[in-house]
């Protein structure tokens, strides 16, 4: 597996309360669309008041084929 996490000490969200809204930015729904059409994962680790993690886990054959496609 190819694992990328980002952390940052921002203010956190809840991420329980992420409802997607037509017209609106495509946030963590598109981000978990995408990794799972490579066979990944997303996850979140947040809460309000002590930051974010996000953690993306992609199958490291799944990851290699779908950059040498570009």
């Amino acid at each position: 597996h190819i694992v990328l996490a980002i952390s940052d000490d921002g203010r956190g969200f809840d991420p329980s309360s992420v409802v997607p809204r037509a017209g609106c930015h495509l946030g963590l729904p598109s981000f978990r669309d995408r990794a799972a059409k490579i066979g990944g994962t997303v996850e979140v680790d947040s809460a309000p008041g002590r930051g974010t993690t996000v953690r993306v886990v992609v199958p490291r054959s799944e990851a290699c084929e779908f950059h040498n496609e570009d």
